[in-house]
């Protein structure tokens, strides 16, 4: 379905049929394309989650955003950004997350990586994207030595769920929720 190669720079580069699918780190260039595709993360949750707003607050794509290039800043996390004829279709977040005090008197000391943010734009879903994001993500997570990672996905996102589970991951905690 699909080959990889090196590119000049030394990054993958995915061939999907007839698209050619670059899957690489965010540049200073992207940063607003990706604020926007985190926006558009919080819209398409809104769908699955009925306590989560429809429009995120005015401020919370930079506040997000700075949250996140904080990890990439320090060594500790990753945005990767999936481009296609020279356009942003897609992005992840993953970092490294250290254990409180608190969570070692009941967890084994680990090092674990954290995926909070997988987005691919609409009509680019189901093109295998999010698995080579995924797969970058977890390429910079295991260099960093990190045993595990989590994510979380809405029960009713039915596709995310299924492709998390054919890339190794299980199901491990179920939150649930109640309108009183």
């Amino acid at each position: 379905m699909y080959s990889s190669r090196p590119s000049a720079d030394g990054l993958e580069q995915y061939n999907f049929f007839y698209m050619d699918i670059l899957i690489r780190r965010i540049e200073k260039k992207d940063y607003e394309e990706v604020k926007e595709l985190l926006v558009d993360l919080v819209r398409s949750m809104a769908v699955y989650c009925p306590i989560r707003r429809e429009e995120p607050a005015s401020e919370y794509k930079d506040w997000y955003f700075q949250r996140a290039l904080s990890y990439v800043e320090q060594g500790l996390g990753i945005i990767g950004v999936a481009e296609i004829d020279g356009k942003i279709v897609g992005c992840i977040y993953a970092c490294v997350k250290e254990q409180t005090k608190d969570e070692l008197l009941e967890y084994k000391k680990i090092t674990y990586g954290h995926i909070p943010d997988v987005f691919i734009k609409e009509g680019y879903r189901g093109q295998g994207i999010g698995k080579k994001l995924l797969q970058f993500a977890e390429n910079f997570l295991k260099e960093k030595g990190c045993d595990y990672i989590e994510l979380a996905v809405r029960a009713k996102n039915t596709g995310a769920h299924q492709l998390y589970l054919e890339l190794g991951f299980e199901d491990d905690l179920i939150e649930m929720l109640k309108k009183v």
